[in-house]
């Protein structure tokens, strides 16, 4: 069996999301449910999404809308208390640095644009929503790998605006506050689901369902760390409008 929480698995929350996880998997074995003791941690972690061993899992909204719907099971969302946003919505910031006298992404053509990949809903897709043909639009297009280290980019001034996912950047600017403040949000993005949590295994969706609710309702001081206010339920359509 596999378990992982990639999207949000970052250094300084590494122990909040293992806490997280052990207290979801006791509630699975009270339910007489076989799980692993440890989440699964790889660089290829894209591999987790499609495997038939995957028992719970965090994906992004774009390949679960490409290709994963109808292939796995929807369990819900955590709910991030996003400004501006429905339970368990989430939208992504155009970031520039402080200084740049653009204001709207529509004053940003020519310039570089830093994104974490191209299958990311947050970072990638959301631009590509406003503007078609980015290649025409950008200046340059350059692929960072991780929300991180657009944000470096931007901040370095080797790329001019980069879109990043709400919940990462709060989480940045908490564990990065010299960068941030040299950081400025010129325009933020229609709100969209959240990231699923996702499994294979149809059977168990309704134990899995309780037991990630029996442990947020358990466990405060995992979800203050995490910053998760709750776990909702939005419909998979939702996510392939």
């Amino acid at each position: 069996m596999i378990a992982c929480l990639p999207m949000y698995d970052r250094p300084e929350l590494l122990c909040a999301t293992d806490a997280l996880w052990a207290s979801i998997s006791n509630h699975l074995r009270n339910f007489g449910i076989k799980v692993p003791n440890r989440l699964t941690r790889s660089p290829n972690y894209e591999d987790f999404w499609e495997s038939p061993d995957l028992i719970f899992g965090m994906t992004c909204g774009q390949p679960y809308r490409d290709r994963l719907h109808g292939r796995v099971f929807l369990i819900g969302t955590f709910d991030y208390a996003l400004p501006n946003c429905p339970p368990g919505y989430y939208q992504s910031h155009i970031i520039v640095r402080k200084g740049d006298s653009r204001e709207k992404i529509s004053d940003l053509h020519g310039a570089k644009f830093a994104y974490n990949s191209v299958n990311s809903e947050s970072g990638y897709c959301c631009v590509l929503r406003l503007h078609e043909n980015l290649k025409s639009f950008c200046g340059d297009l350059i692929e960072t790998g991780a929300h991180d280290y657009s944000i470096i980019k931007v901040f370095e001034g080797s790329a001019d605006f980069a879109a990043i996912d709400a919940v990462t950047w709060r989480y940045f600017k908490r564990s990065n506050p010299e960068i941030a403040s040299k950081i400025k949000i010129i325009q933020s993005t229609d709100p969209v689901p959240g990231l699923p949590l996702i499994t294979y295994k149809k059977k168990f969706v309704t134990n899995i369902t309780k037991a990630v609710e029996l442990a947020l309702i358990g466990s405060p001081e995992i979800k203050n760390a995490l910053q998760i206010k709750e776990f909702v339920k939005i419909p998979p359509d939702h996510y392939i409008q």
